[in-house]
């Protein structure tokens, strides 16, 4: 709620870390209470360092939960860690080889490594599972970032979310010249 603005963040992180403190208090050994963890040392308290721990700790608790390695994959590629990103977001895949999520998680990793055809490569796959995914906004990126902005504009209709389809475009629009 408060990331999106329908709380304050300060209300809301406060009850999430309240009511994460009782789980954590009554099991702490769950593992998904010390992924919410990571996430209000990421959002709330922009502790990157605590966060990774927590993440490897709910991984030490759960070592096959696919949830949690695209949760860890998430946070190494938001640090720049592409490899090792690629990896953990791998292996979520194994894990949940059914998974459109963790297939996605990969292919956008594998996107911002610059390995666009690996990432074309679970894009299909995506669409193997699940015809009716949305994939189109990082298949449109890739089109952005393989100086192809006119099949980026073509591409992007296709995403039904429209804040995706605005952003999108606009990039397309202004690499054609339509700066308007």
């Amino acid at each position: 709620l408060a990331r999106y603005g329908l709380i304050t963040p300060q209300a809301g992180f406060r009850r999430a870390r309240e009511a994460l403190d009782r789980a954590l208090a009554l099991d702490p050994q769950l593992a998904e209470g010390h992924v919410a963890l990571a996430e209000i040392q990421l959002s709330d308290d922009r502790d990157f360092t605590a966060a990774e721990a927590s993440l490897r700790r709910a991984l030490d608790l759960q070592p096959e939960n696919a949830d949690t390695h695209a949760h860890l994959g998430h946070f190494l590629a938001m640090v720049g860690r592409l490899d090792e990103a690629i990896a953990v977001r791998q292996r979520s895949v194994e894990l949940d080889p059914l998974s459109e999520q963790a297939h996605l998680g990969l292919a956008d990793t594998l996107f911002l490594a610059g390995r666009h055809a690996a990432a074309r490569h679970e894009l299909n796959r995506i669409r193997e599972l699940a015809p009716g995914f949305p994939v189109a906004h990082l298949e449109a990126r890739i089109a952005l970032a393989e100086d192809r902005p006119a099949d980026a504009l073509h591409i992007i209709g296709g995403e039904p979310l429209e804040w995706r389809r605005l952003y999108i475009s606009a990039i397309a629009l202004h690499r054609l010249g339509r700066t308007a």
